[in-house]
C-alpha cells in the first residue's frame, strides 16, 4: 500500500526538538494527520498521532500493525521531511542569489549575511541534509 506524505508545518529553531508535523494519505481510502518528526539523539524520529487517555498517559490513535509497515511509514515521512527541507533551502539560496544580483554595486553584504547564505547554499546541496 502506498503513502502520500505531506509536510504540514516545519518548526524553526535549534532549541526546538519538534521538527515538523506531517499528514499521510494511505492508499486512496485513509488519511492520518498529526504525525510528528522529532529530533532524537541519533537522528530524527517519527511519532504517530497520540491522544491523552483517562490514565494520563498518551496513546497512539493510529499506528502501523507490523514492523515492516512502521519502517515503510517512517522512511516515507523522513524522506518527505528531508525533501521539503532541501526544497526550502534551494528556494532560499535562489532568493539570495537574486538579491545579490539585484544589489547596487556599492552595497555590500555583511559578513554575517554572507555566512548565513553560504550555509544555506551548502546545506541545500548536501544529500544528507535534514536527516
Amino acid at each position: 500500500m502506498g503513502f502520500d506524505i505531506r509536510i504540514d508545518y516545519i518548526f524553526d529553531g535549534k532549541d526546538n526538538k519538534l521538527r515538523a508535523y506531517a499528514s499521510a494519505d494511505i492508499g486512496e481510502e485513509y488519511a492520518v494527520h498529526g504525525i510528528r518528526v522529532v529530533k532524537g539523539d541519533k537522528g530524527n524520529i517519527v511519532y504517530m498521532p497520540q491522544q491523552k487517555g483517562s490514565d494520563g498517559k498518551f496513546h497512539d490513535v493510529f499506528h502501523p500493525v507490523t514492523r515492516e509497515g512502521r519502517e515503510e511509514m517512517t522512511a516515507a515521512v523522513l524522506k518527505a521531511y528531508s525533501d521539503e527541507l532541501k526544497n526550502r533551502m534551494s528556494i532560499m539560496a535562489e532568493q539570495m542569489q537574486e538579491a545579490q544580483a539585484a544589489a547596487v554595486p556599492d552595497q555590500e553584504v555583511s559578513p554575517e549575511e554572507a555566512e548565513y547564505y553560504d550555509q544555506a547554499a551548502t546545506a541545500a546541496e548536501d544529500p544528507a541534509f535534514g536527516m
